[in-house]
C-alpha cells in the first residue's frame, strides 16, 4: 500500500471541511455530519472523522479530495452500494465501504466507481453481498486497497487504461479481479489475492501478482 501518498496528503493539504457524524452542533466541524453535505457545499478537500455513515447516493462532483481517518471511517450502504462516485479528477482515500445487508447476487457493489482520471487509494471494501468494487471508467488508479468478504467478484473492471496495483483481495466468491471484454490496456501488477485474476479482453498487462 502506498501509504506515503496518503501521509503526504494528510499533512500537506489544508482541509476545507471536516465531517463528523457527531458534529451537528459543533461549529469547528462546519456542522457537516455527512460526507455528501461537504461535497454538495462545494468543498474540494474534505476530511471525514471515524464513525458509521449512511449510504451517500450518487456523487457527481469532480476535482475533490475525500479522506477518512482509516478503517473505522465506514460508509455503510446497508441494502445498496455505499455510494456511487460519478465524476472525474477525484481522490478518495483511507475510507471503508460496505453493503452488508443487501444487494444479493447481481445487486449493487459495495462501491460502484463510475469515474475517470481518478484515484482510489488505501480504502477498505468490506462484506459485500455482491461485487466488492465495480470500476467503470478510464485512466483510474486503484492502489493499495483491501477487498474482503465479497460474495461475488472482488474487483470488476470495465474501462480502459486503468492501473490496478498493490491491492489485497481475500474471501471473495468469484474471481479476485476480472477485466471485462472491451476493457483494454489496463495494468494489473503487485496484487495479492486468494482467487484468480482474469483478463477477458486479453489486452492488459497482468504480471507480478501473487495468488495464495
Amino acid at each position: 500500500m502506498h501509504q506515503e501518498i496518503i501521509h503526504h496528503v494528510a499533512y500537506h493539504t489544508p482541509f476545507g471541511a471536516i465531517v463528523d457524524i457527531n458534529g451537528k452542533t459543533n461549529p469547528k466541524t462546519g456542522r457537516y455530519y455527512l460526507p455528501q453535505d461537504a461535497i454538495d457545499a462545494g468543498h474540494k478537500s474534505i476530511f471525514v472523522r471515524n464513525g458509521i455513515y449512511p449510504a451517500m447516493g450518487t456523487i457527481s462532483a469532480g476535482s475533490f479530495l475525500l479522506m477518512g481517518e482509516g478503517r473505522d471511517t465506514l460508509i455503510d450502504g446497508d441494502t445498496t452500494g455505499a455510494g456511487t462516485f460519478n465524476g472525474s479528477y477525484n481522490v478518495v482515500c483511507n475510507l471503508a465501504f460496505t453493503n452488508s445487508s443487501g444487494g444479493g447476487a447481481g445487486g449493487d457493489a459495495a462501491l460502484p466507481w463510475v469515474c475517470s482520471d481518478s484515484i482510489l487509494q488505501g480504502c477498505w471494501i468490506l462484506d459485500s453481498d455482491s461485487f466488492g468494487l465495480h470500476l467503470v471508467g478510464d485512466r483510474n488508479r486503484i492502489i493499495g486497497n483491501t477487498v474482503e468478504d465479497a460474495d461475488e467478484i472482488g474487483m470488476r473492471i470495465q474501462g480502459d487504461n486503468m492501473q490496478v496495483n498493490n491491492n489485497y483481495i481475500k474471501a471473495v466468491g468469484g474471481n479476485a479481479i476480472e477485466i471485462l471484454a472491451g476493457s483494454d490496456n489496463c495494468v494489473c501488477v503487485g496484487n495479492i489475492t486468494d482467487t484468480a485474476i482474469v483478463d477477458t479482453a486479453a489486452t492488459s498487462t497482468v504480471t507480478g501478482n501473487e495468488q495464495y
